[in-house]
């Protein structure tokens, strides 16, 4: 028999474990919504770091209703004592932070949501294996204590996502090139406030709409109020960006520097709750389970945790809290920006560099299989419209000695220093040295102006 000392202990433990694991998983996650950012070089990298931490501290309260996944998504809390519980998730916490660290250090990206999914199932699984062992039963009773349709659900997500985002990417891409093609001079005049303004837009409806009913201040009467006039407040944000994009065009601003800001800020928004999902529900369903124990009276060892297995609404200064701690992190994490910079270095295609991964056979089956698709549509499209793509891909000539022109997913301005009243211009810019070759990879020759 445990005592009450040292499943406070334990509890004590976790929360400072949830601290330390927020630290390393956001130093790992970060590369996900910086990279873009921080690699396109549209802003200095403080400017960069203000957008996304105000994306992670806003979307950490709205990530009350994500919870439940550590709660009981992997497993049937009711079979397991709080005791056992609390085990399973010291066990959890441990594992993660360990593995994390060690990934981090090696400046390798790891899925977050991965590892605290499986490390929850094997602390589960182990348990129950021992609780089986102990009562007789066979190794076929273990569906009653775990969820493994759940588990392949989440996984099977996580890949769908990856192809459904490669295929995304590249659609949008094409579309895009073909819309704007290297005529920017014209284009980006006619349809660059029509796409900031669908772009915003999209951002808004994802992390407002979409988020508004995993926020912790959230009331029902304002969920209500925007899910019955959805299209109304979409058209009214479309035209209100339309518009504001459209004078910034007029005032010879760029607005996809907007856009990838937007999208930054909407990356570590999605992201904020992915990690606290990841790293703080743990440590908060072990706190509920301590919680409810303690006013029970019950033994440790006999109380079932059947209260886990209900939804629960997480006070909203954890959140914040651990907003705070991923915020902190994002300014001051070294392993964060070691990850960043292993990830510039996979997507340079500058020369003389060697490739940090080598080819694998299934790499190899993708890309042969990706090149056949392409000779296969290539004999299906017209030679009209081929024609019509190759004259919108088709890249402006170069005078020697000018400036290369903007480009659409990239820096907004390039050239040399607006003003050399400022002797440390370039103190302004990313610090990172892996970044430095990417206005090669973008093709961009000269400095960002910001």
């Amino acid at each position: 028999m445990f005592t009450s000392g040292l499943f406070l202990t334990i509890i004590v433990f976790l929360m400072i474990l949830a601290a330390v694991d927020l630290f390393v998983g956001v130093s790992n996650d970060a590369v996900n919504f910086l990279n873009s950012a921080v690699g396109s070089r549209v802003a200095p990298l403080n400017h960069v770091l203000v957008v996304a931490a105000a994306g992670v501290l806003i979307g950490a309260t709205f990530s009350s209703g994500m919870m439940e996944i550590a709660r009981s998504g992997m497993f049937y809390p009711e079979k397991f004592s709080f005791e056992q519980i609390a085990f399973i998730y010291f066990a959890v916490m441990v594992s993660d932070v360990i593995m994390l660290n060690i990934f981090n250090s090696l400046g390798l990206p790891t899925s977050t949501t991965v590892s605290i999914i499986f490390e929850l199932l094997g602390a589960a699984v182990f348990t129950a294996c021992w609780m089986l062992w102990s009562q007789g039963a066979g190794i076929g009773e273990m569906v009653s204590y775990i969820k493994p349709d759940r588990t392949f659900t989440i996984v099977s997500g996580i890949l769908i996502s990856v192809v459904v985002a490669f295929v995304a990417g590249a659609i949008i891409q094409f579309v895009l090139r073909i819309l704007f093609s290297f005529q920017l001079k014209n284009t980006y005049r006619m349809f660059g406030a029509l796409y900031s303004g669908l772009s915003l837009t999209g951002i808004i409806y994802f992390l407002v709409m979409k988020g508004a009913k995993g926020a912790s201040f959230m009331k029902p009467e304002y969920i209500d109020f925007i899910n019955a006039n959805t299209a109304e407040i979409l058209a009214a944000c479309f035209v209100i960006f339309t518009v504001i994009s459209e004078v910034l065009i007029l005032l010879g601003r760029n607005v996809f520097k907007l856009i990838i800001l937007g999208g930054t800020f909407a990356l570590a928004f999605a992201f904020a709750g992915n990690d606290l999902v990841n790293f703080v529900g743990v440590p908060l369903a072990a706190l509920d389970g301590y919680q409810t124990w303690s006013a029970s009276g019950t033994p440790a060892d006999q109380l079932m945790m059947s209260s886990l297995a209900g939804k629960s609404a997480t006070p909203t200064i954890f959140l914040v809290l651990s907003g705070l701690i991923m915020v902190i992190t994002l300014w001051f994490s070294r392993s964060a920006r070691k990850v960043i910079q292993t990830s510039i270095n996979l997507s340079s295609s500058a020369g003389g560099t060697r490739e940090q991964f080598g080819a694998t056979m299934p790499g190899r089956l993708i890309t042969r299989m990706g090149l056949s698709a392409a000779r296969f549509c290539d004999r299906l499209i017209p030679s009209a419209a081929k024609d019509f793509m190759a004259a919108r891909y088709k890249p402006l000539p170069r005078v020697k000695g000018e400036v290369p022109p903007p480009r659409i997913r990239l820096c907004p301005r390039v050239g040399k220093p607006r003003s050399r009243r400022n002797p440390h211009f370039l103190r302004n810019l990313p610090q990172a040295a892996a970044l430095d070759h990417l206005r090669d990879l973008h093709g961009c020759h000269g400095l960002v102006i910001c």
